[in-house]
């Protein structure tokens, strides 16, 4: 009784979680999109309006306009939901554009399939102008993706690209190039994911995937050893003086 008591209580709490967020995507999409209940109401009305003309057309018993009936508010709930979800990107996109960093955010969110994998911090950056380098991979192969000057970062891609060869020499592995921005040659960041996601035809196994981001892995933490000060041990946290941290 108290196990079941203890699921009910789970579920009850996870529901109430997810029209919490509902609540909130729909809060911060319609200060951009007044309009947004109306789009919204009109999104889950059509299928409704559908399956009551298909009913009268087709002249449905009961059983028909019961199951009918609820086959179209699934549809409507999806169609709704289908439509806020992509009001809320536009408008996620929106704010961030433009801003350092900002390819990083979108880059994350293909973590979320398991057969892409991006780390949160770039390979390069230039802390004066803000350009940045992101390196990620998926089973189609390496992604460069850059932000900022189209000529700097191309650099840095030729770079990045010529310390690959180490571990894609003698393979089939590609390295893709995407440029993020709004110039010639680049990407606008609403489809720097979907241009990621267009290269689908696998060049490697999952285990084969595994195994390269292992490789990168093992450079990375040579380059982050190498690029320490003497002195530091890296393997060890450091003191940090909280006179400097109040700034006295």
């Amino acid at each position: 009784m108290a196990k079941s008591d203890a699921s009910n209580g789970k579920k009850a709490g996870r529901l109430s979680s997810t029209f919490s967020q509902i609540k909130q995507v729909y809060s911060f999409t319609r200060e951009e999109n007044p309009n947004l209940a109306l789009l919204l109401a009109t999104a889950f009305c059509v299928p409704l309006a559908a399956e009551i003309v298909l009913g009268i057309i087709f002249h449905f018993g009961i059983a028909g306009w019961i199951l009918w009936t609820i086959t179209a508010l699934l549809c409507s709930a999806i169609a709704a939901m289908t439509v806020l979800s992509k009001k809320a990107d536009k408008v996620g996109y929106e704010k961030i554009e433009g801003q350092p960093g900002a390819t990083g955010v979108v880059l994350e969110t293909l973590n979320k399939n398991r057969f892409y994998r991006f780390p949160k911090e770039p390979v390069w950056a230039d802390p004066r102008t803000k350009d940045c380098l992101w390196r990620g991979t998926g089973l189609s192969g390496i992604f460069l993706v850059g932000e900022g000057n189209y000529g700097r970062v191309s650099k840095a891609m030729d770079k990045q690209e010529k310390s690959l060869q180490r571990i894609t020499a003698g393979s089939a592995i590609p390295v893709y190039r995407i440029y993020s921005g709004n110039g010639p040659k680049q990407t606008r960041l609403s489809e720097v994911a979907k241009q990621i996601r267009k290269v689908k035809k696998a060049k490697m196994t999952r285990d084969e995937f595994e195994e390269l981001n292992k490789r990168l892995a093992t450079i990375d933490k040579k380059n982050q050893i190498l690029n320490i000060p003497g002195g530091i041990d890296p393997n060890r946290p450091q003191r940090i003086s909280r006179r400097a941290m109040r700034g006295k």
